[in-house]
């Protein structure tokens, strides 16, 4: 997901491939120009990452992306794999900003990014499986307007109401599981309410073939069975660009 504000670009989970996992990564042309330093995605300002799981993230691409760009700054996981800390070493190395701070569950921490406040909370990857992996939220205030992004995150009533609680947001950027998941939608619709949901971390609609990916009709169908009090959007086309 790439972000501009006051001329800063801020690109959220955006360096990775995924070639045999559900969802869509970058696609393999557009990540090589990146990667070489060309193309419309070349110096951007900020990289932001929720997690060190490879639908998100990719360190050593990563890596490749700060030799070849201009980056100001890069907000990385506190815990992962070897590439994640040689990733971090890396950026030590060149005079790269690194924030990687330490959380507890529910525990937030602020930074300033540009002309953007990030809030970063510590939360648990969603799935018993992944329980052992933090994935944490990212809340960007650009300029008095909140949008949060919750990765993976799992959707624990109590982390979010601890690190979050009070606080208001106009776009939230959610999972599908987080959606559909009946404890998500309590989150969302009792401690988050934001006026705007955008569902992302979609695979890629077939637009071309006049299909509908299955997660998209789940969330349709879903969403006709009940008035909901904020916009949804579904975010599932490469290059599609949104209004916040």
């Amino acid at each position: 997901m790439l972000l501009e504000f006051r001329g800063k670009r801020y690109l959220v989970d955006g360096i990775h491939t995924n070639h045999d996992l559900e969802f869509d990564g970058v696609p393999e042309t557009l990540l090589e120009r990146m990667l070489s330093g060309g193309g419309e995605l070349a110096d951007l300002d900020y990289l932001l990452f929720t997690h060190d799981h490879p639908d998100h993230f990719s360190p050593a691409m990563t890596q490749t992306y700060l030799q070849n760009n201009l980056v100001q700054g890069i907000v990385l996981p506190s815990s992962g794999s070897r590439k994640l800390e040689k990733l971090r070493q890396y950026t030590e190395d060149a005079g790269i900003r690194c924030i990687s701070p330490v959380l507890r569950d529910g525990q937030s921490e602020t930074f300033q990014l540009g002309d953007a406040r990030l809030t970063i909370s510590g939360m648990r990857h969603m799935g018993a499986q992944f329980q052992d992996v933090q994935s944490c939220t990212l809340l960007l205030d650009f300029g008095g307007r909140t949008l949060l992004f919750t990765g993976d995150s799992d959707y624990n009533a109590g982390c979010f109401a601890q690190a979050l609680g009070g606080t208001g947001i106009d776009v939230l950027f959610v999972n599908p599981l987080f959606y559909l998941s009946t404890q998500g939608r309590g989150i969302i619709d009792s401690q988050l309410r934001p006026a705007h949901v955008v569902v992302y971390h979609l695979p890629h609609a077939e637009k071309d073939r006049g299909r509908m990916s299955s997660f998209e009709r789940t969330i349709l169908q879903e969403t006709e069975k009940q008035q909901s009090p904020f916009r949804l959007s579904l975010l599932d086309e490469l290059g599609q660009k949104i209004t916040l």
